[in-house]
C-alpha cells in the first residue's frame, strides 16, 4: 500500500467518521426536541432520555461491530490485550456527559 493510498483510505475514514457524527447529533436533536402526544408517564410529549439515546446508540454500535468481526474475522477476540482499548473507551463515554 503506497503513501497516497494510504492518505486517501484516512481521508475517506475521516469524513466517514464525521458524516456519522454530524448524522447522530441532528437524529439526537430531532428526538429529544420532537413534542410527541402526551401519555400518562410523559405528560410533555417531549422524548424524556437523551442518556437512553446514547445508550441506546452504544449498544447497537456493539452488536453491529461484534456481527462485522464474527463476518470478517470468524471471532470476536481481539489480537490486543483488552486493556489497549480502554482510553478510546472511556473518552467515548465521557464525551456523552
Amino acid at each position: 500500500e503506497t503513501f497516497k493510498e494510504k492518505a486517501i483510505k484516512l481521508g475517506v475514514c475521516f469524513v466517514g467518521l464525521q458524516v456519522s457524527y454530524i448524522t447522530w447529533g441532528v437524529m439526537q436533536e430531532t428526538v429529544t426536541t420532537t413534542t410527541y402526544n402526551p401519555t400518562p408517564l410523559v405528560p410533555s410529549g417531549k422524548f424524556p432520555s437523551a442518556t437512553f439515546l446514547v445508550f441506546a446508540n452504544r449498544i447497537l454500535a456493539i452488536a453491529i461491530a461484534a456481527v462485522l468481526c464474527l463476518y470478517r474475522h470468524g471471532t470476536l477476540q481481539s489480537g490486543a490485550p483488552f486493556w489497549y482499548f480502554s482510553p478510546c473507551s472511556m473518552s467515548n463515554v465521557l464525551s456523552s456527559y
